[in-house]
């Protein structure tokens, strides 16, 4: 649409000129996107979510080229599941999707949003590298909520990184 109908808020918009019309590069479906399963767990954002099961309730597409600049782990080590809570407010919150990348919860290393297990229980966390003593700090982006520090890589199960978060803007 030309700024100019934008700006004086008409009711009826222009028909679309050629140049301003969209045409999509390709009318074939795209038969290259990797399917991510799409879990129904559920990682909470805050005390704890009792871990049930893991249904796949479906899948997101994505497309390999988009996957590889995010992370070199197999598609078959990467899941959609789903935030729960309020501890990790703003960069995640209640009933965002998040994908985890099973292929990087062994380097434990690295700084970042990690997907927790601790008995059946998950959570989604910030994890934070002492590099003088490898011992971590498990904390929330929400200052509301308790900071975890000094805890020995041997006490955390990591399931994997949080590396890309989407969610549904009312």
């Amino acid at each position: 649409m030309p700024e100019s109908w934008l700006a004086q808020g008409d009711a009826q918009p222009p028909a679309p000129s050629k140049e301003n019309s969209y045409t999509p590069a390709s009318s074939k479906p795209a038969n290259d996107l990797i399917l991510v399963p799409r879990y129904d767990v559920r990682a909470s954002a805050g005390p704890g979510a009792v871990h049930t099961g893991e249904a796949a309730q479906g899948h997101m597409a994505f497309r390999p080229t988009w996957l590889r600049q995010l992370t070199g782990s197999r598609a078959g080590q990467l899941s959609m599941i789903r935030v729960e809570g309020a501890s990790m407010v703003p960069t995640l919150i209640d009933g965002d999707d998040m994908l985890v990348d099973r292929g990087d919860a062994a380097d434990r290393a690295r700084d970042g949003v990690y997907a927790l297990r601790s008995d059946d229980v998950l959570v989604v966390k910030r994890l934070a590298l002492n590099p003088a003593n490898g011992r971590f700090t498990i904390r929330s982006d929400n200052s509301a909520y308790p900071v975890w520090p000094d805890c020995a890589a041997a006490d955390i199960h990591i399931v994997g990184r949080v590396i890309w978060s989407g969610r549904r803007i009312s």
